[in-house]
């Protein structure tokens, strides 16, 4: 079994920003919705594009250099915001939690029915997942599923 061990990174000033990631998304053609309070919580950005629906949760990895798994309530959260939006665009969405300041040994792993993935991963992870969908093939050894 393979683990997502998440470690907080040196030097945070070298990850671009999520909003700035985003914005660079958005100038692709990407449409990019914030914070959009569903009764439940708050899905943090609802992106959509040539690869798919996504429901973004972003969270802030804790710690001093320990190892750690995102905790489940971040999860969980993440699965039930993507499950709302759904509902919202009557059409399947992926529950997507990005961890800034953080490492993972590989760069998107699915948990629980949720891609886990770091910060500065996110923009090349759904053009990925954009060219996947218009027919190109994967790139197996940057998704795993645990």
């Amino acid at each position: 079994m393979s683990h997502v061990l998440l470690a907080p990174r040196r030097s945070p000033e070298d990850e671009p920003s999520v909003e700035g990631t985003l914005a660079s998304l958005e100038r692709e053609g990407w449409a990019v919705l914030g914070g959009l309070d569903t009764g439940r919580g708050v899905v943090d950005h609802l992106v959509t594009g040539p690869g798919g629906a996504f429901a973004l949760t972003v969270r802030s990895q804790p710690g001093e250099g320990s190892a750690a798994h995102p905790p489940q309530a971040w999860l969980r959260a993440a699965r039930e915001q993507a499950a709302i939006a759904a509902g919202w665009l009557g059409a399947d969405v992926t529950g997507v939690l990005v961890l800034c300041r953080a490492e993972a040994e590989r760069r998107a792993v699915v948990r629980e029915g949720v891609t886990v993935i770091e910060a500065r991963s996110l923009a090349a992870h759904l053009r990925g997942v954009a060219r996947y969908a218009q027919g190109e093939a994967p790139d197996r050894r940057r998704l795993a599923t645990v």
